[in-house]
Parts: C-alpha cells; sequence; structure tokens
C-alpha cells in the first residue's frame, strides 16, 4: 500500500510537470545565433537543435556568428531583422554585391517565401567604356562588383533612355524582368511569408503562434496567448502546484520511512520482553486470539501508559493488558 502511494504521487509529478510546465515548450522559446542577432522562434527552426520547433525553414549560424536563412538557391544571405508581426524578413550580402547576386537567382523558387511584391522592379545594365564613376543617383547605380579597369558598370531602371543618363560612351548589356532590388536601398533585400498566417491575425494583438499539442504529428497552428503574462502565470502557477506535490511525495515517503522504522523498534521491543521473561514463559497471540480472548474487547477494565485493559478469559483468569 506504501508503495502504490509512492509510485501514484510520482506519476502525479511527472504527469503534471510534463503537461504544465513543458506544453508548448518547444514552440515558444526564442534563441538567437549572435549577440545582436535575430530573435529565432515559431514558425522557424534553428538547424541542428531541437530547442524550436517550427515547420517554415531552417535557419542556422555563420562563423561570424550571423544569422543565415536556409533557401533553395545555390547563395546565402545573413538576416538582419524578422518581422513576425508583417511576416517579412529582411537580408542583406555580406560582400556588398547583392545586385550582381540577385541577377543570378531572382528567377530561381525561394519557396515558401517570396520576395516583396513592391521592390520588384526592371533593370537594364549599361558599360561605360571611358566613363569616370560617378556618384549613385535615383535609378542609376554603379556596380562595383561587376565593374574592372578601364570600364564602369552601371544599373538602371529598365524605363530609363540611355539619353538620360549623365554618362558618355556606355552601351546596353542586357535587361532583366522582375528584379528583387532597390536603388534607394541598395544592401537589402526583403522577403515574405504567406503560410503559417500568424502575422496581423496573433502577433499583431501580442500574442504567439505556436504547433497545436493534440498529441499527433499535425501542423495545425494555434494562438498561444501571452498576453497581461499569462504565459508567465501559467509556468508559475505550474511550479507552485509541481513544488507542492513534490513536498507531499517527500512526506509521503517520510511517513513509510518512519512507520517502517517505528515497526522494526516495536518488535525489537517485543524479542526483547519474550527474551527478559523466558523463565515465565511468556506467550504470542494473534490479533484473532486477542479478540476471542476479550470476547471482541467487550469488558474495560481501565487504562494505563502502556495502553487500555481489557478482561480476557484463559484457562485461568488473567487480566489482559
Amino acid at each position: 500500500m506504501q508503495q502504490t502511494l509512492i509510485s501514484f504521487f510520482c506519476f502525479v509529478f511527472l504527469a503534471f510537470s510534463s503537461k504544465v510546465l513543458g506544453e508548448n515548450q518547444n514552440t515558444c522559446r526564442e534563441l538567437k545565433c549572435g549577440k545582436h542577432g535575430p530573435a529565432i522562434r515559431f514558425p522557424f527552426s534553428l538547424k541542428g537543435t531541437q530547442k524550436i520547433v517550427g515547420i517554415l525553414g531552417f535557419l542556422y549560424p555563420a562563423e561570424k556568428r550571423e544569422t543565415i536563412l536556409e533557401l533553395p538557391i545555390p547563395v546565402k544571405f545573413p538576416i538582419k531583422t524578422i518581422d513576425y508581426k508583417n511576416q517579412q524578413i529582411q537580408i542583406y550580402d555580406l560582400e556588398n554585391c547583392l545586385l550582381v547576386k540577385l541577377l543570378k537567382v531572382h528567377y530561381m523558387s525561394i519557396s515558401p517565401f517570396q520576395y516583396s511584391k513592391n521592390q520588384l522592379t526592371d533593370i537594364t545594365l549599361f558599360n561605360c567604356s571611358s566613363a569616370t564613376e560617378t556618384e549613385s543617383t535615383y535609378n542609376i547605380d554603379p556596380v562595383p562588383c561587376l565593374s574592372g579597369p578601364g570600364y564602369l558598370i552601371y544599373s538602371s531602371y529598365s524605363g530609363y533612355s540611355i539619353g538620360n543618363f549623365p554618362l558618355v560612351s556606355c552601351t546596353k548589356m542586357y535587361n532583366r524582368s522582375s528584379v528583387p532590388y532597390r536603388w534607394h536601398d541598395p544592401q537589402n533585400l526583403y522577403l515574405e511569408w504567406g503560410e503559417p498566417y500568424c502575422g496581423l491575425l496573433w502577433e499583431a494583438y501580442g500574442n504567439k503562434c505556436g504547433l497545436k499539442n493534440n498529441g499527433t504529428k499535425s501542423t495545425e497552428i494555434e494562438c498561444l496567448h501571452r498576453k497581461g503574462g499569462s504565459q508567465k502565470k501559467l509556468v508559475a502557477t505550474g511550479a507552485s502546484l509541481g513544488s507542492f506535490v513534490l513536498v507531499l511525495l517527500v512526506a509521503a515517503v517520510y511517513r513509510v520511512y518512519s512507520s517502517d522504522r517505528k515497526e522494526k523498534e516495536n518488535q525489537l521491543k517485543l524479542e526483547v520482553f519474550l527474551e527478559d521473561y523466558r523463565a515465565l514463559k511468556p506467550s504470542r497471540y494473534s490479533y484473532a486470539d486477542i479478540k476471542r480472548i476479550t470476547n471482541q474487547f467487550k469488558e474495560k477494565l481501565g487504562q494505563g501508559a502502556y495502553g487500555t485493559v481489557f478482561k480476557g478469559n484463559f484457562l485461568l483468569n488473567v487480566l489482559l493488558r
């Protein structure tokens, strides 16, 4: 019975801890790859760890502790910011050659992401062999990564005529359509995701989005409320109740231990008593025998420091204590 009680308390404590304290812990956690890196949480996963469970894509740290977004294209871009409310990622190029890399991969799929539509533009490249480098102007930008000794490469909005350029000796190289590039922000690229849709639905109201904890591997999502510190209150309540259960468990173990020790002490005293009075030939009686001898403890004679005295009938008239 005592072991059963202990096992029950252990089961309750473990079940409660995993339910209250562990529920959605991998969904709600936030991590960073570096000291100043963006907060990483659902719907993203951090590559190489199970600390965050996501369904959208993997992020991983680079050598310089930059946070890299894993995309299905042959270039890697570090992340500057993640806007969970508007579901947008700002990425950039460490080598300051963003346009050159985009011209190679802009036609490839980056699913489950897409380029921000308000930054898509048609670009034309010009080779100005005898020009000297000028400062960037609106929709006219030098491309140092493509330039070389004796010539400079410029990018421009395709709707511009070469006659409008403040340049000389320039020839058109080629056009590229729907390139995600901004002349007023040439070093940054913006990606968006549509699913799971949590931003304006939940994140905007101070809540978090996470996988539904229904005991399956379902990719259904749910809103994890955190307004007014409800999530912290849940953890605090869980910790308090968990501590209470733990105290009950310790008390039960102590009670079992004390009862067992007392029983052993009583048995030892009885053995000593029987040994001391061996000459008087003391006899052992079971509880059933004593009930029969005292006629179900019918006649009480008194009570002392060692217990209650009842009248019992033996072959000889003896008082039984």
